[in-house]
């Protein structure tokens, strides 16, 4: 049992240094940005899970517990930053809803995987398609849409309500 509870402890020790990273990195680079990075850093850990090597699998631990929650934090924030006052609850609820809902689906595909497939076969396959996801992240950008006062001043994001009451 003592060696469970430590794993559980080092994973999550990894995750609160990724949220805590997420935060001071969130001032300095774009939301977009750090999800991409934090998609990279899973990617990368889900593969050098592979190789069985006791370091390189610490190490790709730390990264996929660096890395797994900035993504969802920058979506979510990313969220919160853009939707005006009278819609964030609203939206906020449908993005919690569309980030963590395919949890449970993805659950019953683990299970299904596991006693079917190699676990090199799965960390491979995990490790390429967030890889992918960082570089169809990365590639696709546009920019930002910078809102005009107009007869839709009610859908205003809320960085243009403080200014409004500023």
């Amino acid at each position: 049992m003592g060696h469970h509870s430590s794993a559980l402890r080092s994973a999550r020790a990894r995750h609160a240094a990724g949220r805590g990273a997420a935060g001071a990195l969130l001032r300095r680079v774009p939301a977009r940005s750090l999800s991409v990075l934090g998609l990279t850093l899973f990617a990368f850990g889900a593969l050098a899970r592979i190789t069985g090597f006791l370091p390189v699998v610490v190490a790709g631990s730390l990264l996929i517990g660096l890395g797994l929650p900035w993504p969802l934090i920058s979506a979510l924030t990313t969220v919160q930053k853009e939707t005006s006052g009278e819609l964030l609850g609203r939206v906020a609820a449908t993005a919690n809803t569309l980030v963590f809902a395919p949890t449970a689906l993805a659950l019953l595909a683990g299970t299904a995987l596991v006693a079917t497939l190699d676990y090199r076969v799965q960390l491979l396959a995990a490790g390429a398609l967030v890889l992918a996801a960082a570089v169809l992240l990365a590639v696709t950008g546009r920019p930002h849409a910078v809102p005009s006062a107009g007869p839709n001043e009610d859908h205003l994001p809320r960085q243009a309500d403080a200014a409004k009451k500023g």
